[in-house]
C-alpha cells in the first residue's frame, strides 16, 4: 500500500519542509481515475484535496461525494501501509455528519483495529474475544479540532462537501493499547508516498454515550475509496507535492536524514 521508496535526500526534502512550515499536499480527481479504486454503493468519490503540515500536526482534508447521500465516513491515512496496518499501529478517524442540520458534524479518533470500522467496540479485531476500544478523541473531545463542516453544492445540490481541518497532535502522541507505540502510525502522510481507506456511508445511524465514546455506528448503505498499493505520487506527475529545498539547507540536514530515515523505515515496514 503506498510503500514507502525513498533515499537521503527525499527524507532531507521532507524535513526542509517541515522546518519553513510547508504543508505537504495531495489530490485525486475521478477525471483521470489513476491512483485509486472505489466503491460507490453510497456515494461516489468525485475528488478529493488534503494536506499535512508537520510542524504544526494540521491535517486538512476535503471530499466530494455525489450520487446519493453520503452522510459520513471513516479514514485512515499514513505515509504508507494505509489500512494494510496490524491493529493498533494507525488512526481511524469517524466522520459523522448524519445529523448534520442540528449538531453539525461530530468527529472521532480511535485506534485502528485491522477490522473497518469497528475499532470503537474491539481495539483488536484479529484477536479471539473483544478487546477494550482505543479511543484517542471521543465525540466531546473538539479542541483538536480547527473546522469540521458538511454542505451541499453542485447545480441541482447534489454534491456533499465534506471538509475539516485538525491537529493530530495528540493522535500522533497516542500510546496504543494494542501494538507499540515505536511503531505507530497515528495519521498524516510523508512527501514520499500517501496510504489511504476510507468506508462511506449512507443512511448513516450513530448513537453516542454521555462521555462522547460512540456506541453505534451503523448505515444502510456502505463504500469505499482507497489508494492503489504498490504505488507512488511524487513532483513528476503532480500528485503528492512537496517543497523544493535549498541546497544548503540540504547538507545541514544530510546527518538528521540518516536518523529520520532509518526511523520512518522501521515504522512504516511490517
Amino acid at each position: 500500500m503506498f510503500r514507502l521508496f525513498t533515499a537521503c535526500i527525499a527524507v532531507c526534502t521532507l524535513a526542509a519542509g517541515s522546518a519553513l512550515g510547508d504543508p505537504v499536499r495531495w489530490s485525486w480527481s475521478n477525471r483521470d481515475g489513476q491512483g485509486a479504486s472505489q466503491n460507490d454503493s453510497a456515494g461516489a468519490v468525485r475528488n478529493v484535496r488534503t494536506s499535512f503540515d508537520s510542524s504544526t500536526n494540521t491535517l486538512n482534508f476535503r471530499v466530494v461525494f455525489t450520487g446519493k447521500s453520503t452522510d459520513g465516513f471513516t479514514l485512515v491515512i499514513n505515509d504508507g501501509p494505509g489500512r494494510d496496518v496490524d491493529a493498533g499501529r494507525s488512526a481511524m478517524i469517524y466522520v459523522d455528519g448524519s445529523r448534520n442540520r442540528t449538531r453539525g458534524v461530530r468527529m472521532s479518533a480511535y485506534a485502528y483495529n485491522g477490522k473497518n470500522r469497528l475499532g470503537f467496540r474491539d481495539a483488536n479485531a484479529k484477536e479471539r474475544g473483544k478487546q477494550s476500544p482505543d479511543r484517542i478523541h471521543g465525540a466531546l473531545d473538539t479542541d483538536w479540532i480547527n473546522r469540521a463542516t458538511l454542505r451541499r453544492a453542485g447545480k441541482n445540490r447534489d454534491r456533499r462537501v465534506f471538509r475539516f481541518s485538525v491537529n493530530l497532535s495528540d493522535v500522533l502522541g497516542h500510546d496504543p493499547l494494542e501494538g507499540d507505540a515505536e511503531t505507530w502510525l497515528g495519521a498524516g502522510f510523508s512527501q514520499d508516498a500517501i496510504g489511504m481507506f476510507m468506508e462511506t456511508y449512507d443512511g448513516l445511524r450513530t448513537r453516542y454515550r454521555r462521555n462522547g465514546a460512540l456506541r453505534r455506528w451503523s448505515a444502510r448503505d456502505t463504500g469505499w475509496f482507497e489508494t492503489d498499493q504498490d504505488s507512488i505520487y511524487d513532483d513528476d506527475d503532480d500528485r503528492l507535492i512537496g517543497v523544493p529545498m535549498p541546497t544548503g539547507a540540504a547538507m545541514g540536514l544530510l546527518g538528521l536524514s540518516a536518523l529520520v530515515l532509518s526511523r520512518r523505515r522501521t515504522r512504516v515496514t511490517r
